[in-house]
């Protein structure tokens, strides 16, 4: 078994929330309408460490995934091909709109690929796993929608889209979706008593 199977998900987790980070700021920095979020009007005014921190993160995620394999590189250029496409989703104008009223899925989703890639390349892949990783992915789903939906009047006066501003009924969904979580995660610990401490957390983080 390689040695070194627990840094990768350490290096893809972490570029997953380089480029989260990136993209934030750079809707914040670049936007022309007012802020009002506090978090927003936070990466303005700390723009300059903030930036540091995101290189800094780079530059350790970049020698993290230098100490992967040949097969793991060519995996990992093919992830970063899909976060590219994202990207470009989510800035080129003739994407833009659209794509944003499906952003915060695709993000969430995005984020929890990005932290399962290589786990799930390496093999370790049976039922307990599988409902494990459903219920991981719409945690971060749950939380990103969770967010658009506090930020609905500040996303609209930046003309940012998504899903939430499109969506006027979402937050009586997201109980329900919580419950779906907890039911998938609580089933893989009855499947594989290993997963019943992450699958407790991913639980509380849902019913929170």
């Amino acid at each position: 078994m390689d040695n070194r199977g627990p840094t990768v998900p350490k290096a893809v987790s972490g570029g997953g929330a380089l480029s989260e980070v990136r993209e934030h700021m750079r809707h914040v920095l670049l936007s022309t309408g007012p802020v009002d979020s506090a978090r927003h009007a936070f990466a303005r005014d700390h723009a300059r460490p903030l930036t540091v921190a995101w290189c800094v993160g780079l530059a350790l995620a970049v020698v993290m995934a230098l100490q992967m394999s040949a097969r793991e590189m060519l995996a990992g250029a093919g992830l970063l091909a899909a976060v590219g496409g994202y990207f470009v989703l989510h800035h080129a104008r003739m994407f833009r709109v659209e794509a944003g009223q499906w952003k915060e899925p695709m993000a969430g989703a995005a984020f929890a690929v990005g932290t399962l890639f290589f786990v799930t390349l390496n093999g370790q892949l049976n039922a307990p796993f599988i409902l494990v990783a459903m219920a991981w992915a719409g945690l971060c789903v749950m939380n990103c929608l969770a967010i658009a939906g506090w930020d609905r009047q500040q996303d609209a006066a930046m003309e940012q889209p998504s899903m939430a501003r499109r969506w006027a009924g979402m937050e009586r969904a997201l109980p329900w979706m919580a419950l779906s979580l907890a039911a998938l995660a609580l089933g893989a610990a009855a499947l594989e008593a290993r997963w019943l401490v992450f699958s407790l957390a991913v639980t509380a983080s849902a019913l929170a």
